[in-house]
């Protein structure tokens, strides 16, 4: 993690000078076997950074024909059953478990979808709506822009520290400090 605002205005580009200093995931591996994937139809590689305000995800989605039918102001639509999209799933500290993190899909319309879980994707309960995933009610107050170019997609977001400090932190220090770690898991799909 690189820690310095690496954008003033969001605009789906990566090209700030502070992107191009922040390091490279590297392509993001195949969630079972963990090895690059690529013959993947969403290869993608990501770079984060963070300061005292947010933490800031940019990933570049290798997608020749992304799609969604959803749109920007959708709430809390079921992106993962339909859009092209990237998903950042965090947790604060490393507590070693799967327990207290935050789930957020952004798609290429820039609709999101974010909840946060109690324990390994729970709960999980009816809603008058369908199945409502962990608790839907939390906002994670995101900014977003989406680019869709001729092979690729970008996906820049922000994540406000403050979505974050919302609940009980069990002594994590939110925003992270300097040599803190964190667990961080990001995924392409479609």
């Amino acid at each position: 993690l690189h820690q310095e605002p690496v954008t003033r205005q969001f605009d789906g580009r990566l090209d700030e000078p502070a992107w191009k200093r922040t390091g490279d995931t590297g392509p993001f591996v195949h969630p079972g076997s963990g090895k690059e994937h690529r013959s993947s139809p969403v290869r993608a590689r990501a770079r984060i950074a963070w300061d005292d305000r947010a933490l800031y995800v940019g990933c570049v989605v290798r997608d020749a024909k992304p799609s969604s039918p959803f749109s920007r102001g959708d709430v809390d639509p079921h992106v993962w059953t339909k859009s092209s999209a990237v998903e950042l799933m965090i947790q604060p500290g490393d507590p070693g478990n799967n327990e207290h993190y935050y789930e957020i899909q952004v798609d290429v319309n820039g609709a999101v979808w974010d909840t946060r879980f109690d324990d390994y994707n729970r709960p999980i309960r009816r809603g008058p709506r369908g199945r409502v995933y962990g608790h839907q009610q939390w906002s994670s107050r995101l900014e977003r822009a989406v680019v869709i170019d001729k092979d690729r997609y970008t996906v820049e977001l922000a994540l406000p520290w403050s979505a974050l400090r919302a609940r009980k932190s069990n002594g994590i220090a939110i925003p992270p400090r300097a040599h803190d770690v964190w667990r961080i898991n990001l995924y392409s799909f479609k």
